[in-house]
């Protein structure tokens, strides 16, 4: 079957961009952000730009760095980043977002905003693409504890530090019978019963949508397929987040859910009869992906971070704390994982799929006008 829209190259024109990006903070103008990425330029690396796993004194300089705020910025200062300032005597300065490639932009490639961005990887894909990021295998060489991690880790556009695995949540005292693929989402007796995020451009349903795609069609990039896909969902609940599904899940208004592993958990740990299934055909990853910046002028400070955030140490504290799984093989997960049958091990992770979302980022703006009017019936 023919894909019903074709990939177009990342140029992003006005249109891709807003689409993308949404509405853009601080007063920038989406003009301005799309010619600060015509005008981008390359910045090389230096012999000063390596690490090898040292601690030095960085003479107190400044590491701009980008993650998430709230709960996510106190933790990493109190279980890491104070820490890491003494250690290297530097100070590190923190951009809470949430969307962090409008700022990369504006600033430019020699003199970005930002020395390591952590995001997911849909909008660091389009950072990537536009040229603002070390490459992957860069990374890795400059990051020493990376030898400990899972492949899958490199996969995005630096590492992988921690990850979730989006599948189905479903009812358990509902379902006539328990779900492992993908395409039981489609079964009958799930009619009217299903929940998942909108509008499409989120991890949740624009892996929803490659997987339908693939099975009930030619491949992932089989847009056509995936299109008839949603048809058949609808009549169908949208939610706006996550803890939308959950609450639906545990009233009983829908039966199965698209929804993050640790969610299901959650619920089924205050009682609710709700289980999670990775389907056997892969299994998308909702994932905390850190990239460093071509330009950034604290490079060696930026791998000496990283290299502390993807050390097993770090990782087990930080995924007990947030429920989410490691990408460092030698983190020994604590019982609550162990409670709900979670392991890190090869089995644990050989169906772990990374999608191609430079791919998706050049199709998804006209994908989601014709997903909008499925939607509305």
């Amino acid at each position: 079957m023919n894909t019903h829209i074709k990939s177009r190259k990342m140029s992003l024109t006005r249109r891709d961009f807003i689409r993308l990006t949404g509405t853009t903070g601080a007063g920038l103008a989406a003009a301005n952000l799309l010619t600060a990425c015509d005008s981008l330029s390359l910045a090389g690396s230096t012999e000063a730009d390596v690490y090898k796993g040292e601690v030095f004194d960085a003479g107190g300089a400044a590491l701009n760095i980008a993650i998430w705020g709230s709960v996510w910025t106190d933790f990493e200062r109190e279980n890491l980043i104070n820490q890491f300032e003494k250690d290297f005597n530097c100070t590190v300065q923190i951009d809470n977002g949430p969307m962090f490639f409008p700022k990369l932009a504006a600033s430019g490639v020699d003199d970005p905003a930002f020395d390591l961005v952590n995001q997911n990887l849909p909008e660091a894909a389009m950072a990537l693409d536009a040229g603002y990021y070390v490459p992957v295998e860069e990374v890795r060489a400059n990051v020493p504890n990376a030898a400990n991690l899972w492949d899958f880790a490199f996969e995005g556009t630096g590492i992988i530090r921690a990850w979730a695995g989006l599948g189905l949540a479903y009812r358990t005292d509902l379902t006539q019978q328990a779900p492992v693929s993908w395409a039981d989402f489609w079964n009958e007796e799930f009619t009217g019963k299903r929940g998942i995020l909108s509008p499409l451009n989120n991890s949740f349903t624009a892996t929803l949508f490659m997987m339908a795609s693939k099975i009930f069609g030619s491949g992932v990039q089989d847009t056509e397929a995936g299109l008839n896909a949603m048809k058949e969902l609808v009549p169908i609940k949208l939610g706006d987040l996550s803890p939308t599904l959950d609450n639906w899940l545990a009233q009983g208004e829908i039966i199965i859910a698209n929804e993050y592993d640790g969610a299901a958990w959650g619920l089924a740990a205050n009682d609710s009869p709700v289980a999670w299934v990775g389907p056997k055909e892969g299994v998308p990853i909702l994932e905390q992906n850190v990239s460093i910046t071509k330009g950034s002028r604290q490079k060696k400070l930026a791998y000496a971070l990283l290299n502390q955030m993807v050390s097993a140490e770090y990782q087990a504290k930080l995924c007990d704390f947030f429920f989410m799984r490691p990408t460092n093989k030698n983190v020994e997960l604590s019982e609550k994982f162990q409670s709900v049958g979670v392991r890190n091990d090869e089995e644990a992770v050989k169906n772990v799929w990374v999608p191609d979302w430079s791919w998706w980022n050049s199709v998804q703006a006209e994908l989601s006008e014709e997903f909008d009017k499925i939607m509305q019936g």
